[in-house]
């Protein structure tokens, strides 16, 4: 049985800025509407809101600041914007990144600001694209909250590129997995409590039941959130 009716609410149409990468994007609008299931009991086609997918092709956006790509991420608002989303979210952190140079006519949801939501008061270890991490998005933001952070070593972050370059190639290595889990078990031992998976590329390799760490799964925050403000709405967006 749903847990409550759609019926009773005004559902807000949703834009999603995808292909950062392709199959991340795919099983974002898969969460989303086993979300829809879950919570809402929808099973009808009709149930669900409308959804709109601009599947954005980027350049190299794991290992390049390119200033076109900031180009190229304004048509894809544009172009949700004129296909009628009422908001608009992006299943990527490294785009996440560089969307408050953007234009943006419509509500945004934040990946990095709605998984920060959900950060505890414990020492985190982030997990992310070189571009992530050095652009210093979650451990500003972290540290402006009075929260400590933990980064990749230099040796630790060419390992984790090199395993979401393989991940947005299809290739979901059990090595690639052992090595993404023994760098977040060292974060435990640098006094981490959770760790951030900063790339929704990691979610397709490692989920919660790989490790006794509390992993932060920045792709499923995002789905949730999604469903929330299509369903109900947000006057702090």
């Amino acid at each position: 049985m749903p847990v409550t009716s759609l019926e009773i609410y005004v559902i807000r149409a949703i834009g999603i800025l995808g292909g950062m990468g392709p199959e991340a994007t795919a099983e974002f609008y898969k969460r989303i509407i086993s979300i829809f299931q879950r919570e809402y009991g929808c099973a009808n086609d009709f149930d669900y809101p409308e959804i709109f997918i601009y599947n954005l092709p980027l350049p190299e956006i794991v290992r390049t600041t390119d200033p076109k790509v900031i180009n190229s991420l304004q048509k894809g608002v544009d172009k949700l914007t004129a296909v009628g989303a009422e908001f608009i979210v992006s299943p990527c952190n490294s785009a996440g990144t560089l969307f408050s140079s953007l234009d943006f006519r419509l509500p945004f949801l934040s990946i990095v600001d709605e998984t920060l939501e959900e950060i505890g008061s414990g020492k985190t270890g982030i997990l992310g694209t070189r571009q992530t991490i050095n652009s210093g998005v979650y451990q500003k933001k972290l540290s402006n909250l009075g929260k400590t952070s933990e980064l990749p070593t230099a040796k630790q972050q060419e390992k984790i590129t090199k395993i979401i370059l393989n991940i947005l190639a299809g290739k979901k290595l059990e090595s690639d997995k052992k090595s993404i889990l023994k760098i977040i078990s060292q974060f435990r031992g640098k006094g981490c409590d959770a760790v951030i998976l900063g790339c929704t590329e990691l979610p397709l390799l490692i989920s919660q039941k790989d490790s006794d760490l509390k992993l932060y799964d920045t792709l499923q925050i995002l789905a949730e959130a999604t469903v929330e403000y299509s369903v109900k709405g947000d006057s702090d967006v």
